[in-house]
C-alpha cells in the first residue's frame, strides 16, 4: 500500500470517532468550531511553518496539496476538534488534564507520522510542538467557553435544523 493513504486512513479514523461519539444533533456546532480552529488552524499554521523550514511532509501522493501538506491533515484536525469540544469539561480543575491529555495525544500522533515517514519536526520544532499544542488547544478552549459572537460562528452554530424546529 502507498504511504500516503495512512493520511486517509487518520481522516477516516478521526471522522469515525467523531460521527460515533457526538450526538448528531449537535454535529454541525462541533464541526463549526472543528472547522475554524482545527481545520482552518491547521491550514495557515502549515502555509506558516512549512516555508520557514520547521515542518516538512512527504509521501503525500496525490493527496499533496501546493506541495506543502495533505489535503487530509486538516480534515483530520477538524475532526478531532469537533471531539475536543464535544468532550470538553467545563469546571478548570478537568480542563486543565483535559488540555494536557489532548496536547500528548497530537504529539504522539505527530511521532507516530514522523516514524511511519509522513511527516518531520525539524530542528527546534520537535520542542516547540509541545507547547504551541497547549496553546492552541487553550486558546480553542477559551473561545469555545465564552462563545464570542463572531458573525458568522454563533448564528449559524446556534440555529436549529428543519427537523430540529417544532
Amino acid at each position: 500500500m502507498d504511504k500516503s493513504y495512512i493520511y486517509l486512513i487518520f481522516a477516516i479514523a478521526a471522522a469515525a470517532a467523531f460521527f460515533i461519539i457526538v450526538p448528531k444533533a449537535q454535529y454541525k456546532r462541533h464541526l463549526l468550531y472543528g472547522l475554524i480552529f482545527g481545520g482552518i488552524a491547521d491550514v495557515i499554521s502549515l502555509v506558516t511553518l512549512a516555508p520557514l523550514q520547521q515542518i516538512r511532509f512527504s509521501n503525500m501522493g496525490h493527496f499533496g496539496l501546493f506541495g506543502m501538506f495533505p489535503v487530509w491533515v486538516p480534515v483530520t484536525w477538524m475532526f478531532a476538534f469537533g471531539v475536543f469540544f464535544y468532550l470538553m469539561p467545563k469546571r478548570l480543575s478537568f480542563l486543565i488534564p483535559y488540555l494536557c491529555a489532548f496536547t500528548a495525544l497530537s504529539y504522539v500522533v505527530g511521532l507516530v507520522m514522523e516514524s511511519y515517514g509522513l511527516f518531520e519536526y525539524i530542528g527546534a520544532q520537535r520542542y516547540w510542538a509541545v507547547p504551541i499544542f497547549f496553546v492552541w488547544y487553550s486558546v480553542a478552549a477559551w473561545v469555545y467557553h465564552r462563545e464570542i459572537p463572531a458573525g458568522i460562528i454563533q448564528p449559524a452554530a446556534l440555529k436549529p435544523r428543519q427537523d430540529e424546529e417544532e
